[in-house]
């Protein structure tokens, strides 16, 4: 892409105990499972940093890339849960970290309407939007080692993303975490019900 600018960013997604309860609801832990809950994220969560990676051009904005990850220190730490037969702890661990990614995706966002000026529209995913192969040229595009896939196009870390973004001139009618919503086909999720409750 010419004149392609790219940026990598550490942001910072913290949970709130708001945000904890909401979980908690949502995957079904209840009030029982609230302390534990809370006693990981503070342990393996809290200050833990969305390492992105941004790429857009100065002159075609119509798109952007994005690659975000939560880094290999959580894959690490879930699946010795796992091998422990801890399977509570590892599933929460799972679903702090796809609530921490979900709310990376609004910052990252507001990232690129800071950098362009236009509004992000779209998500396109490799695997439904896109081809699965795709997850190749938005990875490769980025010159770093931390984010990688094997030949199935599977991203490692597990907690990792990669998707493109349409860009446009209006202002997006809907938040983000509805528009992830009314896009994606799974109607058994979670999330999907909470917002269907709304």
């Amino acid at each position: 892409m010419e004149n392609e600018r790219k940026e990598h960013r550490l942001v910072s997604i913290d949970l709130c105990a708001t945000d904890l309860r909401d979980i908690c609801g949502r995957y079904h832990f209840g009030d029982i499972g609230l302390p534990l809950l809370m006693e990981i994220y503070k342990k393996y969560f809290k200050n833990n940093m969305v390492s992105a990676y941004f790429a857009w051009s100065k002159k075609e904005t119509d798109r952007a890339s994005v690659l975000m990850t939560l880094g290999k220190k959580v894959d690490d730490i879930q699946n010795r849960f796992m091998e422990e037969g801890r399977l509570s702890e590892a599933y929460m661990m799972e679903c702090i970290a796809t609530e921490q990614l979900a709310k990376a995706y609004a910052k990252g966002d507001d990232f690129l309407h800071e950098k362009t000026g236009l509004w992000c529209g779209k998500y396109e995913f490799p695997g439904t939007e896109r081809p699965m192969e795709d997850i190749a040229e938005i990875v490769d595009a980025f010159d770093q080692e931390e984010i990688f896939y094997n030949a199935a196009y599977v991203l490692m870390p597990k907690k990792s993303v990669a998707y493109t973004v349409l860009m446009q001139e209006e202002e997006p009618d809907m938040r983000r975490e509805q528009a992830l919503c009314t896009g994606c086909g799974r109607e058994g999720c979670e999330r999907r019900m909470m917002n269907s409750e709304e």
